[in-house]
């Protein structure tokens, strides 16, 4: 599994809270990833998509569907439209999937 080191940086800064700093790594890494990477760009979006979310930047519909993020469409769609009621749900309810895949997968 080949990251290119930006994508690797990127994560250890939001990991280290540096949220600027990680959203310049990420795109640099998307944006230089070869075309036919599709694997990987979906990996480095799978931390830029949610950072983007968390920073007020909104991913287009197209990019979430051609890299198969679902998971973010009605999240992104409450955002876009401001629904305050929609987002909380969707925050719930991935909350409440994502205990319950850990509760599920013991380690």
């Amino acid at each position: 599994m080949f990251l290119p080191f930006n994508a690797q940086k990127g994560r250890l800064r939001i990991l280290e809270d540096k949220f600027p700093e990680a959203l310049t790594a990420l795109e640099y890494a998307l944006k230089h990833c070869p075309q036919e990477a599709t694997s990987n760009k979906r990996k480095v979006l799978s931390f830029l998509v949610p950072l983007e979310l968390a920073t007020g930047k909104i991913p287009s519909s197209e990019l979430l569907h051609q890299y198969n993020f679902v998971e973010y469409a009605n999240l992104s769609d409450a955002v876009r439209r401001g629904d305050l009621g929609s987002f909380n749900r969707e925050v719930s309810r991935k909350e409440t999937s994502t205990k319950f895949e850990a509760e599920s997968h013991p380690e």
